[in-house]
Formats: structure tokens, sequence, C-alpha cells
């Protein structure tokens, strides 16, 4: 599936073996609650979005590296990860789109 987008503000958030968040927010210029958001990683990953968020290796779902995920979120919400157990640390990157 090809996702045709303007490229937003990039966050890089450094995953390890306890939660980090984005340092902002995300936000999209439409719809007006909800925003776009682009995730590639360098490691496994769980994440999670919320205002302020804490990534869960026990439930929170997987970002695989090499394969960059769009999803849409609320305005206003952060990124949170941790690295997979047993897998090195890395980088996620978090980056803005708008369709």
């Amino acid at each position: 599936m090809t996702f045709i987008a303007q490229i937003g503000v990039s966050q890089v958030v450094a995953v390890g073996g306890t939660s980090a968040a984005t340092t902002n927010a995300v936000y999209g210029t439409y719809p007006p609650l909800a925003a776009f958001v682009r995730l590639t990683s360098t490691t496994p990953c769980h994440v999670a979005f919320a205002a302020a968020p804490t990534a869960l290796v026990a439930s929170d779902m997987i970002i695989y590296p090499g394969k960059g995920e769009v999803f849409k979120i609320q305005q206003g919400f952060k990124v949170a990860a941790i690295k997979v157990t047993g897998a090195s640390d890395g980088f996620l990157s978090v980056t803005a789109v708008d369709s």
C-alpha cells in the first residue's frame, strides 16, 4: 500500500530497558482530532500512544526494525517505546505525517 503524505516534524526516542517517550506531542492538520504518525525502529520495541504514555513489555504492540508503520492517533498524544526483552538498545523514529 502506498501512502502519499506530507512529512512533518520528526523526533527520535532512545529505546532501552525502560520506557521512554517523545519530548513533544504529535500534531497533524486534518482531521482536527487525529494525527498520523510514522514509526520506524532500529530494534524490536513495544510502543504506546497517550498524553503521558508508558510502554509496557507485557501488553503493548511490537514494532520491528526495517518496517515503517503508520498509525492514526489522537492529536496531542506522545509515543513511548521500550525494547523487546533480549533485544539490543536502539532508536525509534517518530514522524508526523499528513495525508
